[in-house]
């Protein structure tokens, strides 16, 4: 759903300009261990990290493109 309503929009495209994404299968590869050294729990989670590691903001479960941009702000404006 997040790829198809919000990562899709035109509106987040514009805003991710400011972040570097990166994708982990939370099953595969170093997957499993980033899960446990974020702690991750659940699908999704999006975590907001400065480049020294440290988690910023994050968002757990599905949230709407509207929502999704004001947490994308709040992620800025903590870091």
């Amino acid at each position: 759903m997040l790829e198809r309503d919000v990562y899709s929009s035109q509106d987040f495209k514009n805003q991710s300009k400011y972040f570097v994404f990166c994708k982990i299968n939370g099953e595969k590869g170093q997957g499993p261990a980033l899960m446990s050294q974020y702690g991750i729990s659940g699908f999704p989670t999006i975590k907001f990290i400065k480049p020294d590691g440290t988690v910023v903001h994050q968002l757990v479960g599905y949230v709407p493109l509207a929502q999704f941009l004001q947490e994308m702000n709040t992620a800025r404006s903590a870091s």
